[in-house]
C-alpha cells in the first residue's frame, strides 16, 4: 500500500476489537483503526473517516451487519465488507455474501484474517481498475459514435473464419437503420445499393477479395426512407499465415453534399458554356449587323445624299439620270432593310407553337410551289423520311432555300438530282441534304454559311440563302455542316439534338 491502511471496524466488545488489532499488527499490516458500534457512529465515520475496507461484527445492540451492509450500499461505495462473528451457518454464509461481502472470518480462526483483507482489497484494486478501463471504452465508443454522426461515415468488418460481419452505429445510420436493427451483412448492406450501381459494386468487390486489393469505389445507395445518398467505400484485407483473406476491414463515407455540389458545379459549368455559346452568337450577328449597317446600308444612303445634293443644284441639267440613279439607290437601301427585317424575324419566329410536321408533306408543297423551276432544269427530288418532326418553325424555309441553293448550283449538262433522308439514333435527328451539282472548293466551306458571301457568280443571288439557314437552324437548337468537293456535288447536314423520334 503506498499509504496507511485505513480499517473501519464495528465492534462492541473491546476484548474482540483488541485481538483483531494484534493479529494484524503480527501479521505486518500497517493501518489507522476506527472501532464504532452504533450505527450514528458508522454512518458518519464512512464520510469522514473514508475507510479503505469495513470490518464488522454481525450483531450489534443497535444494528446488525445486514444493516451496515445496506447503509453501505446506500452511498454508492464499493468498499470491501469482511464479516467477523462467532459462528456461521452454510445458509446465513451464502445470504451475507449475496448482500454485498467480500468474506466472512470466524473469530476462532484469525489468523486467516490478514490475508482475507488483502485479497479483498486487491479484488477490489482490480474491480476499480476494470471498471475505470470499461467507462473509458464506453466513453471513446460514445465519442466515437457522435464522430461518425458528425463526419457521416461508419465502419464495417467481415471475420471470414467465423463468417461474422459487423457494422458501426455509423454503418447503420448511413442506410437509414438504427443499431442492431438489421443483421449485418453483405447481403443487406448490397441489398441497399442502387439498382444501377449494385452490379458494377458486385463486380468490384468480387475482383478485390480475388485479388485481396485494397479497393475504394463509389455508388448511390437507398436507404430506409427511400432517401438516395452517394456513398464511398473504402476497405483493406488483412490475411492469415496462408496469405488467405481473414478480415475485411471497411470505412463507409457519405459524400452526398460534395457530389451534389458537382453536380451543381458542372450544371453552372454547362449553363455559362451555353450563355457564352450564345454570347458568341449574338456576337456574330452583331457583327452582320454592323456590316449590313456600315456597308449595305451607308453605301445607298451615301448615294442618295450626293445625288439629292446634285439635283438641287440650278445649273444641273440631267435631271433623268439623276433621278434613275436615285431610284436605284433607294431600291437598294429598301432590299437592305428587307433583308434586315427578315434577320429580325428569324430572331423572334422561334418561340412559335411547335406542331407535327411531316417532312414528306413538306418536300410535296415546296415542289408544287416549284413546280416550273423544277420541270425546266428537270429535277429531282427524292427523300426517304424515317419520322416526323414535332417542329414547326423555320422547317419550310430551311428545306426551301437547301432544295432551291442545289438547283441553282447544278451541273451543266447534269440534270440535278436532290436526296433528302432523316436518321433517327437516340435523342438525336440528323436529315441531309445531299445533291449531284457543282460542288463548292475546299478554300470556301470554312465561310459559306457568311451573310452575303458568294463564291459563284453564275447564278443571281445576294448570299444570305444559307445565312439565314445556319441562323435558323441554330434557332431551333440545331447546327448545320457541309461536305462537299467541287466538281462532285454537296451534302448539308442539319443535326438536332434531344430530338423525340416518333414511330
Amino acid at each position: 500500500m503506498s499509504h496507511r491502511l485505513k480499517i473501519l471496524h464495528i465492534e462492541d466488545v473491546p476484548s474482540d476489537a483488541e485481538l483483531v488489532e494484534r493479529t494484524l499488527k503480527q501479521a505486518g499490516m500497517v493501518f489507522n483503526k476506527l472501532v464504532v458500534d452504533t450505527k450514528a457512529d458508522y454512518t458518519r465515520a464512512l464520510t469522514e473517516f473514508q475507510p479503505d475496507i469495513i470490518l464488522s461484527d454481525h450483531s450489534l445492540p443497535a444494528f446488525n451487519s445486514f444493516e451496515a451492509l445496506k447503509i453501505l450500499k446506500q452511498t454508492g461505495s464499493n468498499i470491501p465488507f469482511i464479516l467477523i462473528t462467532s459462528t456461521i451457518s452454510e445458509e446465513f454464509a451464502v445470504n451475507v455474501m449475496r448482500e454485498g461481502a467480500s468474506d466472512y472470518i470466524l473469530k476462532d480462526r484469525l489468523q486467516r484474517l490478514p490475508s482475507a483483507i488483502t485479497n479483498s482489497l486487491e479484488k477490489h484494486q482490480s474491480t476499480a481498475e476494470r471498471q475505470i478501463y470499461l467507462n473509458k471504452i464506453v466513453a471513446s465508443e460514445a465519442l466515437f459514435t457522435k464522430a461518425e454522426s458528425i463526419a457521416e461515415f461508419g465502419t464495417w468488418r467481415i471475420d471470414f473464419a467465423n463468417n461474422v460481419t459487423n457494422w458501426s452505429a455509423g454503418t447503420y445510420l448511413l442506410l437509414g437503420y438504427k443499431p442492431g436493427e438489421v443483421e449485418p451483412s453483405y447481403e443487406n448492406f448490397t441489398r441497399n445499393i442502387h439498382p444501377e450501381d449494385k452490379n458494377e459494386v458486385e463486380i468490384c468487390f468480387k475482383n478485390a477479395v480475388s485479388n485481396l486489393q485494397s479497393t475504394e469505389a463509389e455508388c448511390r445507395i437507398i436507404n430506409k426512407d427511400g432517401t438516395i445518398r452517394h456513398v464511398r467505400s473504402q476497405f483493406e484485407f488483412e490475411v492469415n499465415a496462408k496469405g488467405e483473406a481473414a478480415y475485411i476491414n471497411g470505412f463507409n463515407q457519405d459524400i452526398t453534399r460534395s457530389k451534389l455540389a458537382q453536380l451543381e458545379i458542372r450544371k453552372n459549368i454547362e449553363d455559362l458554356n451555353k450563355i457564352t455559346i450564345d454570347l458568341v452568337k449574338r456576337n456574330n450577328d452583331l457583327e452582320q449587323f454592323t456590316y449590313i449597317v456600315s456597308h449595305n446600308l451607308r453605301a445607298p444612303v451615301a448615294n442618295i445624299i450626293g445625288l439629292s445634293n446634285i439635283l438641287s443644284d440650278d445649273d444641273f441639267e440631267e435631271e433623268q439620270e439623276v433621278k434613275a440613279a436615285l431610284a436605284t439607290s433607294i431600291g437598294i437601301l429598301d432590299q437592305t432593310v428587307i433583308d434586315l427585317n427578315h434577320i429580325l424575324q428569324a430572331g423572334n419566329q422561334v418561340n412559335e407553337k411547335n406542331e407535327p410536321v411531316f417532312f414528306q408533306s413538306l418536300v410535296e408543297d415546296i415542289k408544287e410551289s416549284l413546280d416550273s423551276v423544277i420541270k425546266n432544269e428537270n429535277v429531282t427530288i427524292a427523300f426517304n423520311f424515317a419520322v416526323p418532326c414535332n417542329i414547326k418553325s423555320y422547317l419550310y424555309s430551311i428545306f426551301y432555300n437547301l432544295i432551291i441553293n442545289s438547283i441553282k448550283f447544278n451541273r451543266p449538262g447534269v440534270d440535278p438530282v436532290i436526296s433528302i433522308s432523316t436518321h433517327c439514333t437516340g435523342n438525336e435527328l440528323e436529315i441531309r441534304f445531299k445533291d449531284n451539282g457543282k460542288g463548292i472548293a475546299e478554300k470556301d466551306l470554312k465561310s459559306i454559311f457568311g451573310l452575303y458571301k458568294r463564291f459563284d457568280t453564275s447564278t443571281e443571288g445576294k448570299g444570305m440563302g444559307l445565312f439565314m439557314v445556319k441562323m435558323q437552324a441554330e434557332n431551333l437548337g440545331g447546327k448545320i455542316s457541309v461536305q462537299s468537293e467541287y466538281g462532285s456535288g454537296t451534302t448539308f447536314i442539319i443535326t438536332f439534338p434531344g430530338f423525340r423520334c416518333t414511330h
